[in-house]
């Protein structure tokens, strides 16, 4: 079974037009060639700015941070649009800056640049918006990108601050679980729902790798979750690169029902919270799969936590373990649909139900699929048209 036949047998949609994306993991041959190239791969040297930069890129970001803390405006918009608690600004120091400025290039240790219509020295821009900084694994600033509410026409929402270093940037204090997401808003938002006990990596892009340092860091990790956008250079990134750098990873693709990112699955209704809480325990304590059809477990490495609210019962053929995990995180995400709904006496027997699962999950594995299929899946049925 090609890969793009196993993602619409399990009904997900993976936006990848396989006319476009040749190289989309269809033939075994395909697959020895990706894990050839990235074999030969090996992380670049990690690199630091300039220390006059640093001091600079500080100040701008403690005179931000300052700013944003008094601009309810920006905190509401934080809140409303991006999910963002005031716990979460105060704890990766977002900012704002009110105003374009402009100021020299020496004096933040860049070399000079010389304008092509003045011919004079070029001043350092800095435009107003959302100032996110981000850190390496040491806490040190890597880089400075500021979202800009209104670009002129042509120009990118995000600009990146010359000086600052293109690596990997880390929300958190955990040096052993991880999630790498590509946007650093994501990654705030998914720290925050993981009540601070990931770290979330961004990458910045899809197409970005870890540097050295990133990558020693992540090959330690107990647990690393790779949750990419759900598009096509997420899916690209997310099945092929990855996977074979860091073999022991999950891989967990937002269900594009609700969204490309994890932020505008939050904003759509799904659980963040509890589908990390998910991910963590099975990350931690792994069950057994059935192994017997090698082709559907090959596609249930990469995408048996993809979410199926309306479809959960109907997956006859996938492995117990998929199976068992698409009906949990279904009864998640119709558990507060139910709340939303004002079905409050539902949503209550719902969340026994999964407790109950919880619980049995502490004994055998078989026990634990056996439970949750019968617990869940005829509660799934009844309320699957629910919202």
């Amino acid at each position: 079974m090609s890969f793009p036949d196993a993602c619409r047998f399990i009904g997900e949609d993976w936006r990848i037009d396989p006319a476009k994306s040749p190289d989309r993991l269809a033939t075994n041959a395909e697959k020895a060639g990706f894990k050839q190239q990235f074999h030969l791969w090996q992380p670049k040297e990690a690199m630091t700015p300039f220390l006059g930069w640093t001091s600079k890129a500080q100040a701008l970001i403690d005179w931000s941070h300052e700013h944003l803390l008094n601009s309810p405006e920006q905190l509401n918009w934080l809140q409303i649009k991006r999910g963002i608690s005031l716990e979460a600004v105060k704890r990766f120091k977002l900012g704002w800056n009110p105003k374009d400025l402009f100021r020299d290039r020496k004096a933040w240790d860049l070399p000079e640049e010389l304008s092509q219509s003045t011919g004079k020295p070029k001043k350092l821009f800095i435009p107003a918006g959302l100032v996110i900084p981000g850190h390496d694994s040491a806490g040190g600033i890597n880089l400075v990108k500021i979202r800009r509410p209104n670009p002129p026409e042509g120009q990118a929402r995000y600009y990146f601050l010359p000086g600052g270093v293109a690596a990997p940037c880390f929300f958190g204090n955990s040096l052993s679980s991880f999630i790498v997401v590509e946007s650093e808003l994501d990654a705030v938002l998914l720290a925050q729902e993981s009540a601070w006990v990931l770290t979330a990596v961004s990458t910045g892009s899809a197409t970005n790798r870890p540097d050295s340092k990133s990558f020693q860091i992540l090959s330690r990790a107990d647990c690393l979750i790779i949750s990419l956008d759900n598009d096509e250079a997420g899916g690209k990134a997310g099945v092929n690169f990855w996977p074979e750098i860091f073999p022991d990873a999950s891989l967990d693709f937002i269900p594009s029902t609700y969204g490309k990112d994890h932020t505008a699955a939050y904003l759509a209704g799904f659980p963040l919270a509890r589908w990390l809480r998910l991910r963590m325990k099975q990350h931690h304590e792994p069950i057994e799969s059935d192994k017997t059809d090698n082709n559907v477990a090959e596609v249930n490495d990469h995408a048996h936590v993809v979410l199926f609210e309306s479809e959960a019962a109907n997956l006859l053929q996938e492995t117990p373990q998929a199976r068992c995990n698409q009906i949990i995180l279904a009864a998640l995400v119709l558990s507060d649909k139910l709340k939303t709904q004002g079905l409050n006496h539902e949503a209550e027997q719902l969340d026994i139900l999964l407790e109950v699962v919880d619980r049995i999950t502490e004994t055998e594995p078989q026990q634990n699929m056996t439970a949750a299929l019968y617990y869940l899946e005829s509660f799934l049925e009844r309320y699957r048209h629910a919202g």
